[in-house]
């Protein structure tokens, strides 16, 4: 048991202690007159910590800094004799402060018969800074005695170099002035490879307007050309600024005219108003806003619209069209509104003598409508007045001078209509 135990112990101290040292043990056991041929090999079973000969290697030993190419690790252990180590158990680690994105495949090996394990090891991420390095500890009876051993992987490029961006686009290309426009970031390579997801992506519009992330909006609220700046920084703090010129335009007010049917709308009857609006291009009209000037109005979606005087009269009506921008425009036209009835009528003679009868005739008084007209009223404007149904009437005048005379006309449907002439009065 002594030579046995002191054996395995020559073992170990032999891997760290060559020359004098192994001489001395050699001696030592030939004065306990115990042969090598007679010691027993040490137990398979949790060998001498300090007995191991562990290597790591890496292919390859170099990485991209791409978050997905594979690195295979392989840990050999080997006992004192150089001879494989089989079933020997390994905790392997990346350090807390290793590369974002780097990744084991597993936690723990044990090697096989040829005294070897592998792991897997995945590329850091775009933007991550520094190299990945993985420690084996081999696991035995007595973990304070563990000497870890590391490797190495490099990942390259280091993160230094500023991201690659394209062109930004915008949309509409020109936009106008109180619209809304989009703003998309052109494509952004990081170490060669896209970082649309691990850079920023921050706007300056040049008037003052800032914003962040691949898609903005804006709505630029004057005419004229920005200087937009998109700034993209990856993960390491190394950035790109992209500048492009928009030019902000102006849009014109719609045009807007209105037609009338009758031209010479009769009162109680309806009226069809007929607006034609043309907004700028590549927008529509959103209202149409009437102002009839008897006192109501109306709003619309729609250029047609009906509407009935219930007074005869002239009235400014007013029509205002909107765009879908709001950009408005303004028209008014004066409407004459008759009341359907037209009084008419002659005198015999055209300038009547004093004392001498003359005849009034107001046969020629009509209607729009067809209907007829029941009521004449005379005043012959020197006090005496006259009713009739047949339009027919004689007066004499008992003065020289000048005198109004004023006919009204009534209507079946109540409609009236008044003329008035100036006649002249002979001696």
């Amino acid at each position: 048991m002594i030579c046995s135990s002191f054996r395995h112990l020559n073992a170990g101290i032999a891997f760290r202690r060559p020359g004098r040292t192994v001489a001395a043990l050699l001696a030592a056991v030939a004065l306990t007159g115990c042969g090598i041929d007679k010691q027993t090999a040490p137990s398979p079973i949790g060998p001498s910590e300090f007995g191991l000969s562990v290597t790591m290697t890496a292919s390859p030993d170099q990485l991209p800094r791409d978050g997905s190419t594979q690195s295979v690790v392989t840990i050999t252990v080997r006992d004192s004799s150089g001879k494989p180590v089989s079933g020997q158990r390994l905790s392997v680690s990346l350090p807390t402060n290793a590369p974002a994105g780097a990744t084991l495949s597993q936690s723990e090996v044990t090697t096989g018969s040829n005294g070897a394990a592998t792991i897997a090891v995945v590329a850091p991420e775009t933007g991550s800074v520094g190299n990945v390095v993985i420690t084996a500890t081999p696991v035995g009876t007595n973990f304070d005695n563990a000497v870890a051993r590391t490797i190495s992987i490099g990942v390259i490029p280091e993160n230094s170099a500023p991201p690659i961006v394209g062109p930004f686009t915008v949309n509409p290309s020109s936009p106008e002035v109180g619209a809304l426009a989009t703003l998309t970031a052109g494509a952004a390579t990081d170490e060669g490879v896209s970082c649309a997801s691990t850079c920023s992506f921050s706007w300056d519009f040049g008037d003052g307007s800032t914003a962040t992330g691949q898609v903005v909006t804006h709505t630029f609220t004057q005419v004229g050309d920005y200087s937009v700046a998109l700034t993209v920084t990856d993960r390491g703090g190394a950035f790109t600024i992209k500048r492009q010129t928009v030019t902000v335009v102006g849009v014109a007010p719609p045009t807007v005219s209105f037609t009338v049917s009758p031209t010479g709308p009769i009162t109680g009857q309806e009226a069809t108003f007929t607006a034609t609006a043309t907004p700028a291009s590549g927008h529509r009209i959103a209202t149409f806003n009437w102002t009839w000037g008897d006192g109501s109005d109306n709003q619309t979606a729609s250029p047609v619209i009906h509407h009935t005087f219930s007074t005869a009269g002239t009235y400014l009506v007013v029509l205002t069209v909107t765009d879908d921008r709001g950009l408005s425009t303004r028209m008014q036209t004066p409407v004459v509104v008759t009341s359907g009835v037209t009084a008419s009528f002659t005198i015999s003679p055209t300038s009547p003598r004093v004392s001498v009868s003359a005849a009034f005739d107001a046969s020629a008084s009509s209607t729009t409508t067809g209907a007829v007209i029941t009521t004449f009223a005379w005043d012959f404007g020197d006090g005496s007045t006259s009713n009739s149904s047949s339009g027919l009437a004689t007066h004499t005048y008992s003065a020289q001078g000048l005198v109004i005379v004023v006919l009204t006309v009534s209507d079946a449907q109540g409609r009236t209509a008044t003329l008035s002439r100036t006649v002249t009065i002979a001696p």
